[in-house]
């Protein structure tokens, strides 16, 4: 089927800077549900595992983000194939699409991981 379809930055054209900063969760809130909204139109399977980091993120504290996402990749290992292929492709992405401290804060602790990057992006 459709899976050799790959994120392109084009798809994503019309989609203002995720910065942070004061504005940060109203703006990440928005950022991140047009974000998914074209993600979902290539890999629905990655919204699926975004929103699954979301929801573990919300239930727990920031130093525990390493734990909970041991648990995620055990829990998707098996379901989600190709996943770090796709990671890949959305720390392209987001790397593209944040400024500022987003981006300075995804260079530095994301080491090229998408759902990584995705996990950071509130806590600034």
């Amino acid at each position: 089927g459709g899976g050799s379809r790959r994120l392109q930055v084009k798809d994503f054209q019309r989609i203002v800077k995720f910065s942070g900063g004061a504005l940060g969760e109203a703006q990440w809130r928005m950022w991140a549900m047009d974000m998914k909204m074209i993600i979902n139109s290539v890999h629905p399977s990655l919204v699926k595992v975004l929103n699954m980091v979301e929801a573990s993120r919300n239930k727990n504290e920031v130093n525990g983000i390493e734990a909970e996402r041991v648990l995620v990749e055990e829990q998707l290992e098996d379901e989600y194939r190709g996943l770090q292929a796709k990671s890949t492709e959305l720390y392209e992405i987001v790397y593209l699409l944040t400024d500022g401290e987003a981006k300075l804060l995804i260079m530095s602790a994301a080491g090229g991981d998408g759902v990584r990057a995705w996990q950071l992006l509130p806590i600034i």
